[in-house]
């Protein structure tokens, strides 16, 4: 299992580590062997996985490359095009997240529709002070988020966010009614403020 999560104040109010916090729960550090807590000014991110590849056993995440700072689920099944389109050595073992990085440094958010794989990233850009929660579209790797008024929260486990705003959620109807008619809507979840990315 791997987990990604975090909070952008929109109204640029410092993160800190309660913001992760509120949303972790539970989730023990020592239960995964990757681990990583991230603040920087209004953000907060957190990783906790475990390497499944030969390239994710030296694989730092929230990974901070250039201008960008990156959780990344999933796997990139074009990794060995964007090595050669980056011009990196192949003999060197690359990450995902790294090539995800470097490739966001090199063409921008142009990227996203290049990526072929299964995945859910959150990448956030310092240049431009820009979230992006990104999912491929075969959409097998889960993210979900809440935008409330000055911040937004994202997590990979939708219980987590279940349990982090209680009983200020409110239950959509609409989602119950197709629910019923076994016609669910794969935008939509149970809770109104809860979407899907």
């Amino acid at each position: 299992m791997k987990l990604q999560l975090g909070v952008l104040h929109t109204d640029n109010q410092p993160a800190v580590t309660d913001d992760l916090a509120s949303i972790l729960c539970t989730f023990d550090k020592a239960d995964f062997p990757v681990t990583g807590d991230l603040l920087a000014g209004p953000l907060a991110m957190a990783y906790r996985g475990h390497p499944i590849t030969l390239e994710e056993d030296n694989e730092t995440q929230p990974l901070c490359y250039g201008q960008s700072i990156l959780t990344f689920d999933g796997r990139l099944d074009n990794r060995d095009a964007w090595i050669t389109r980056l011009g990196l050595r192949s003999e060197i073992p690359r990450t995902d997240p790294f090539l995800v990085a470097s490739a966001f440094d090199r063409v921008g958010e142009k990227l996203f529709p290049e990526l072929i794989g299964e995945f859910a990233l959150a990448l956030w850009c310092k240049r431009t002070r820009t979230l992006f929660l990104v999912r491929s579209t075969c959409g097998s790797r889960p993210l979900y988020y809440v935008s409330r008024d000055d911040q937004i929260e994202w997590c990979s486990d939708f219980s987590l966010l279940v349990k982090s705003h209680g009983s200020s959620l409110e239950l959509d109807n609409e989602y119950i009614l197709q629910y019923l008619a076994a016609r669910t809507d794969g935008r939509r979840t149970p809770f109104k403020h809860i979407q899907v990315v």
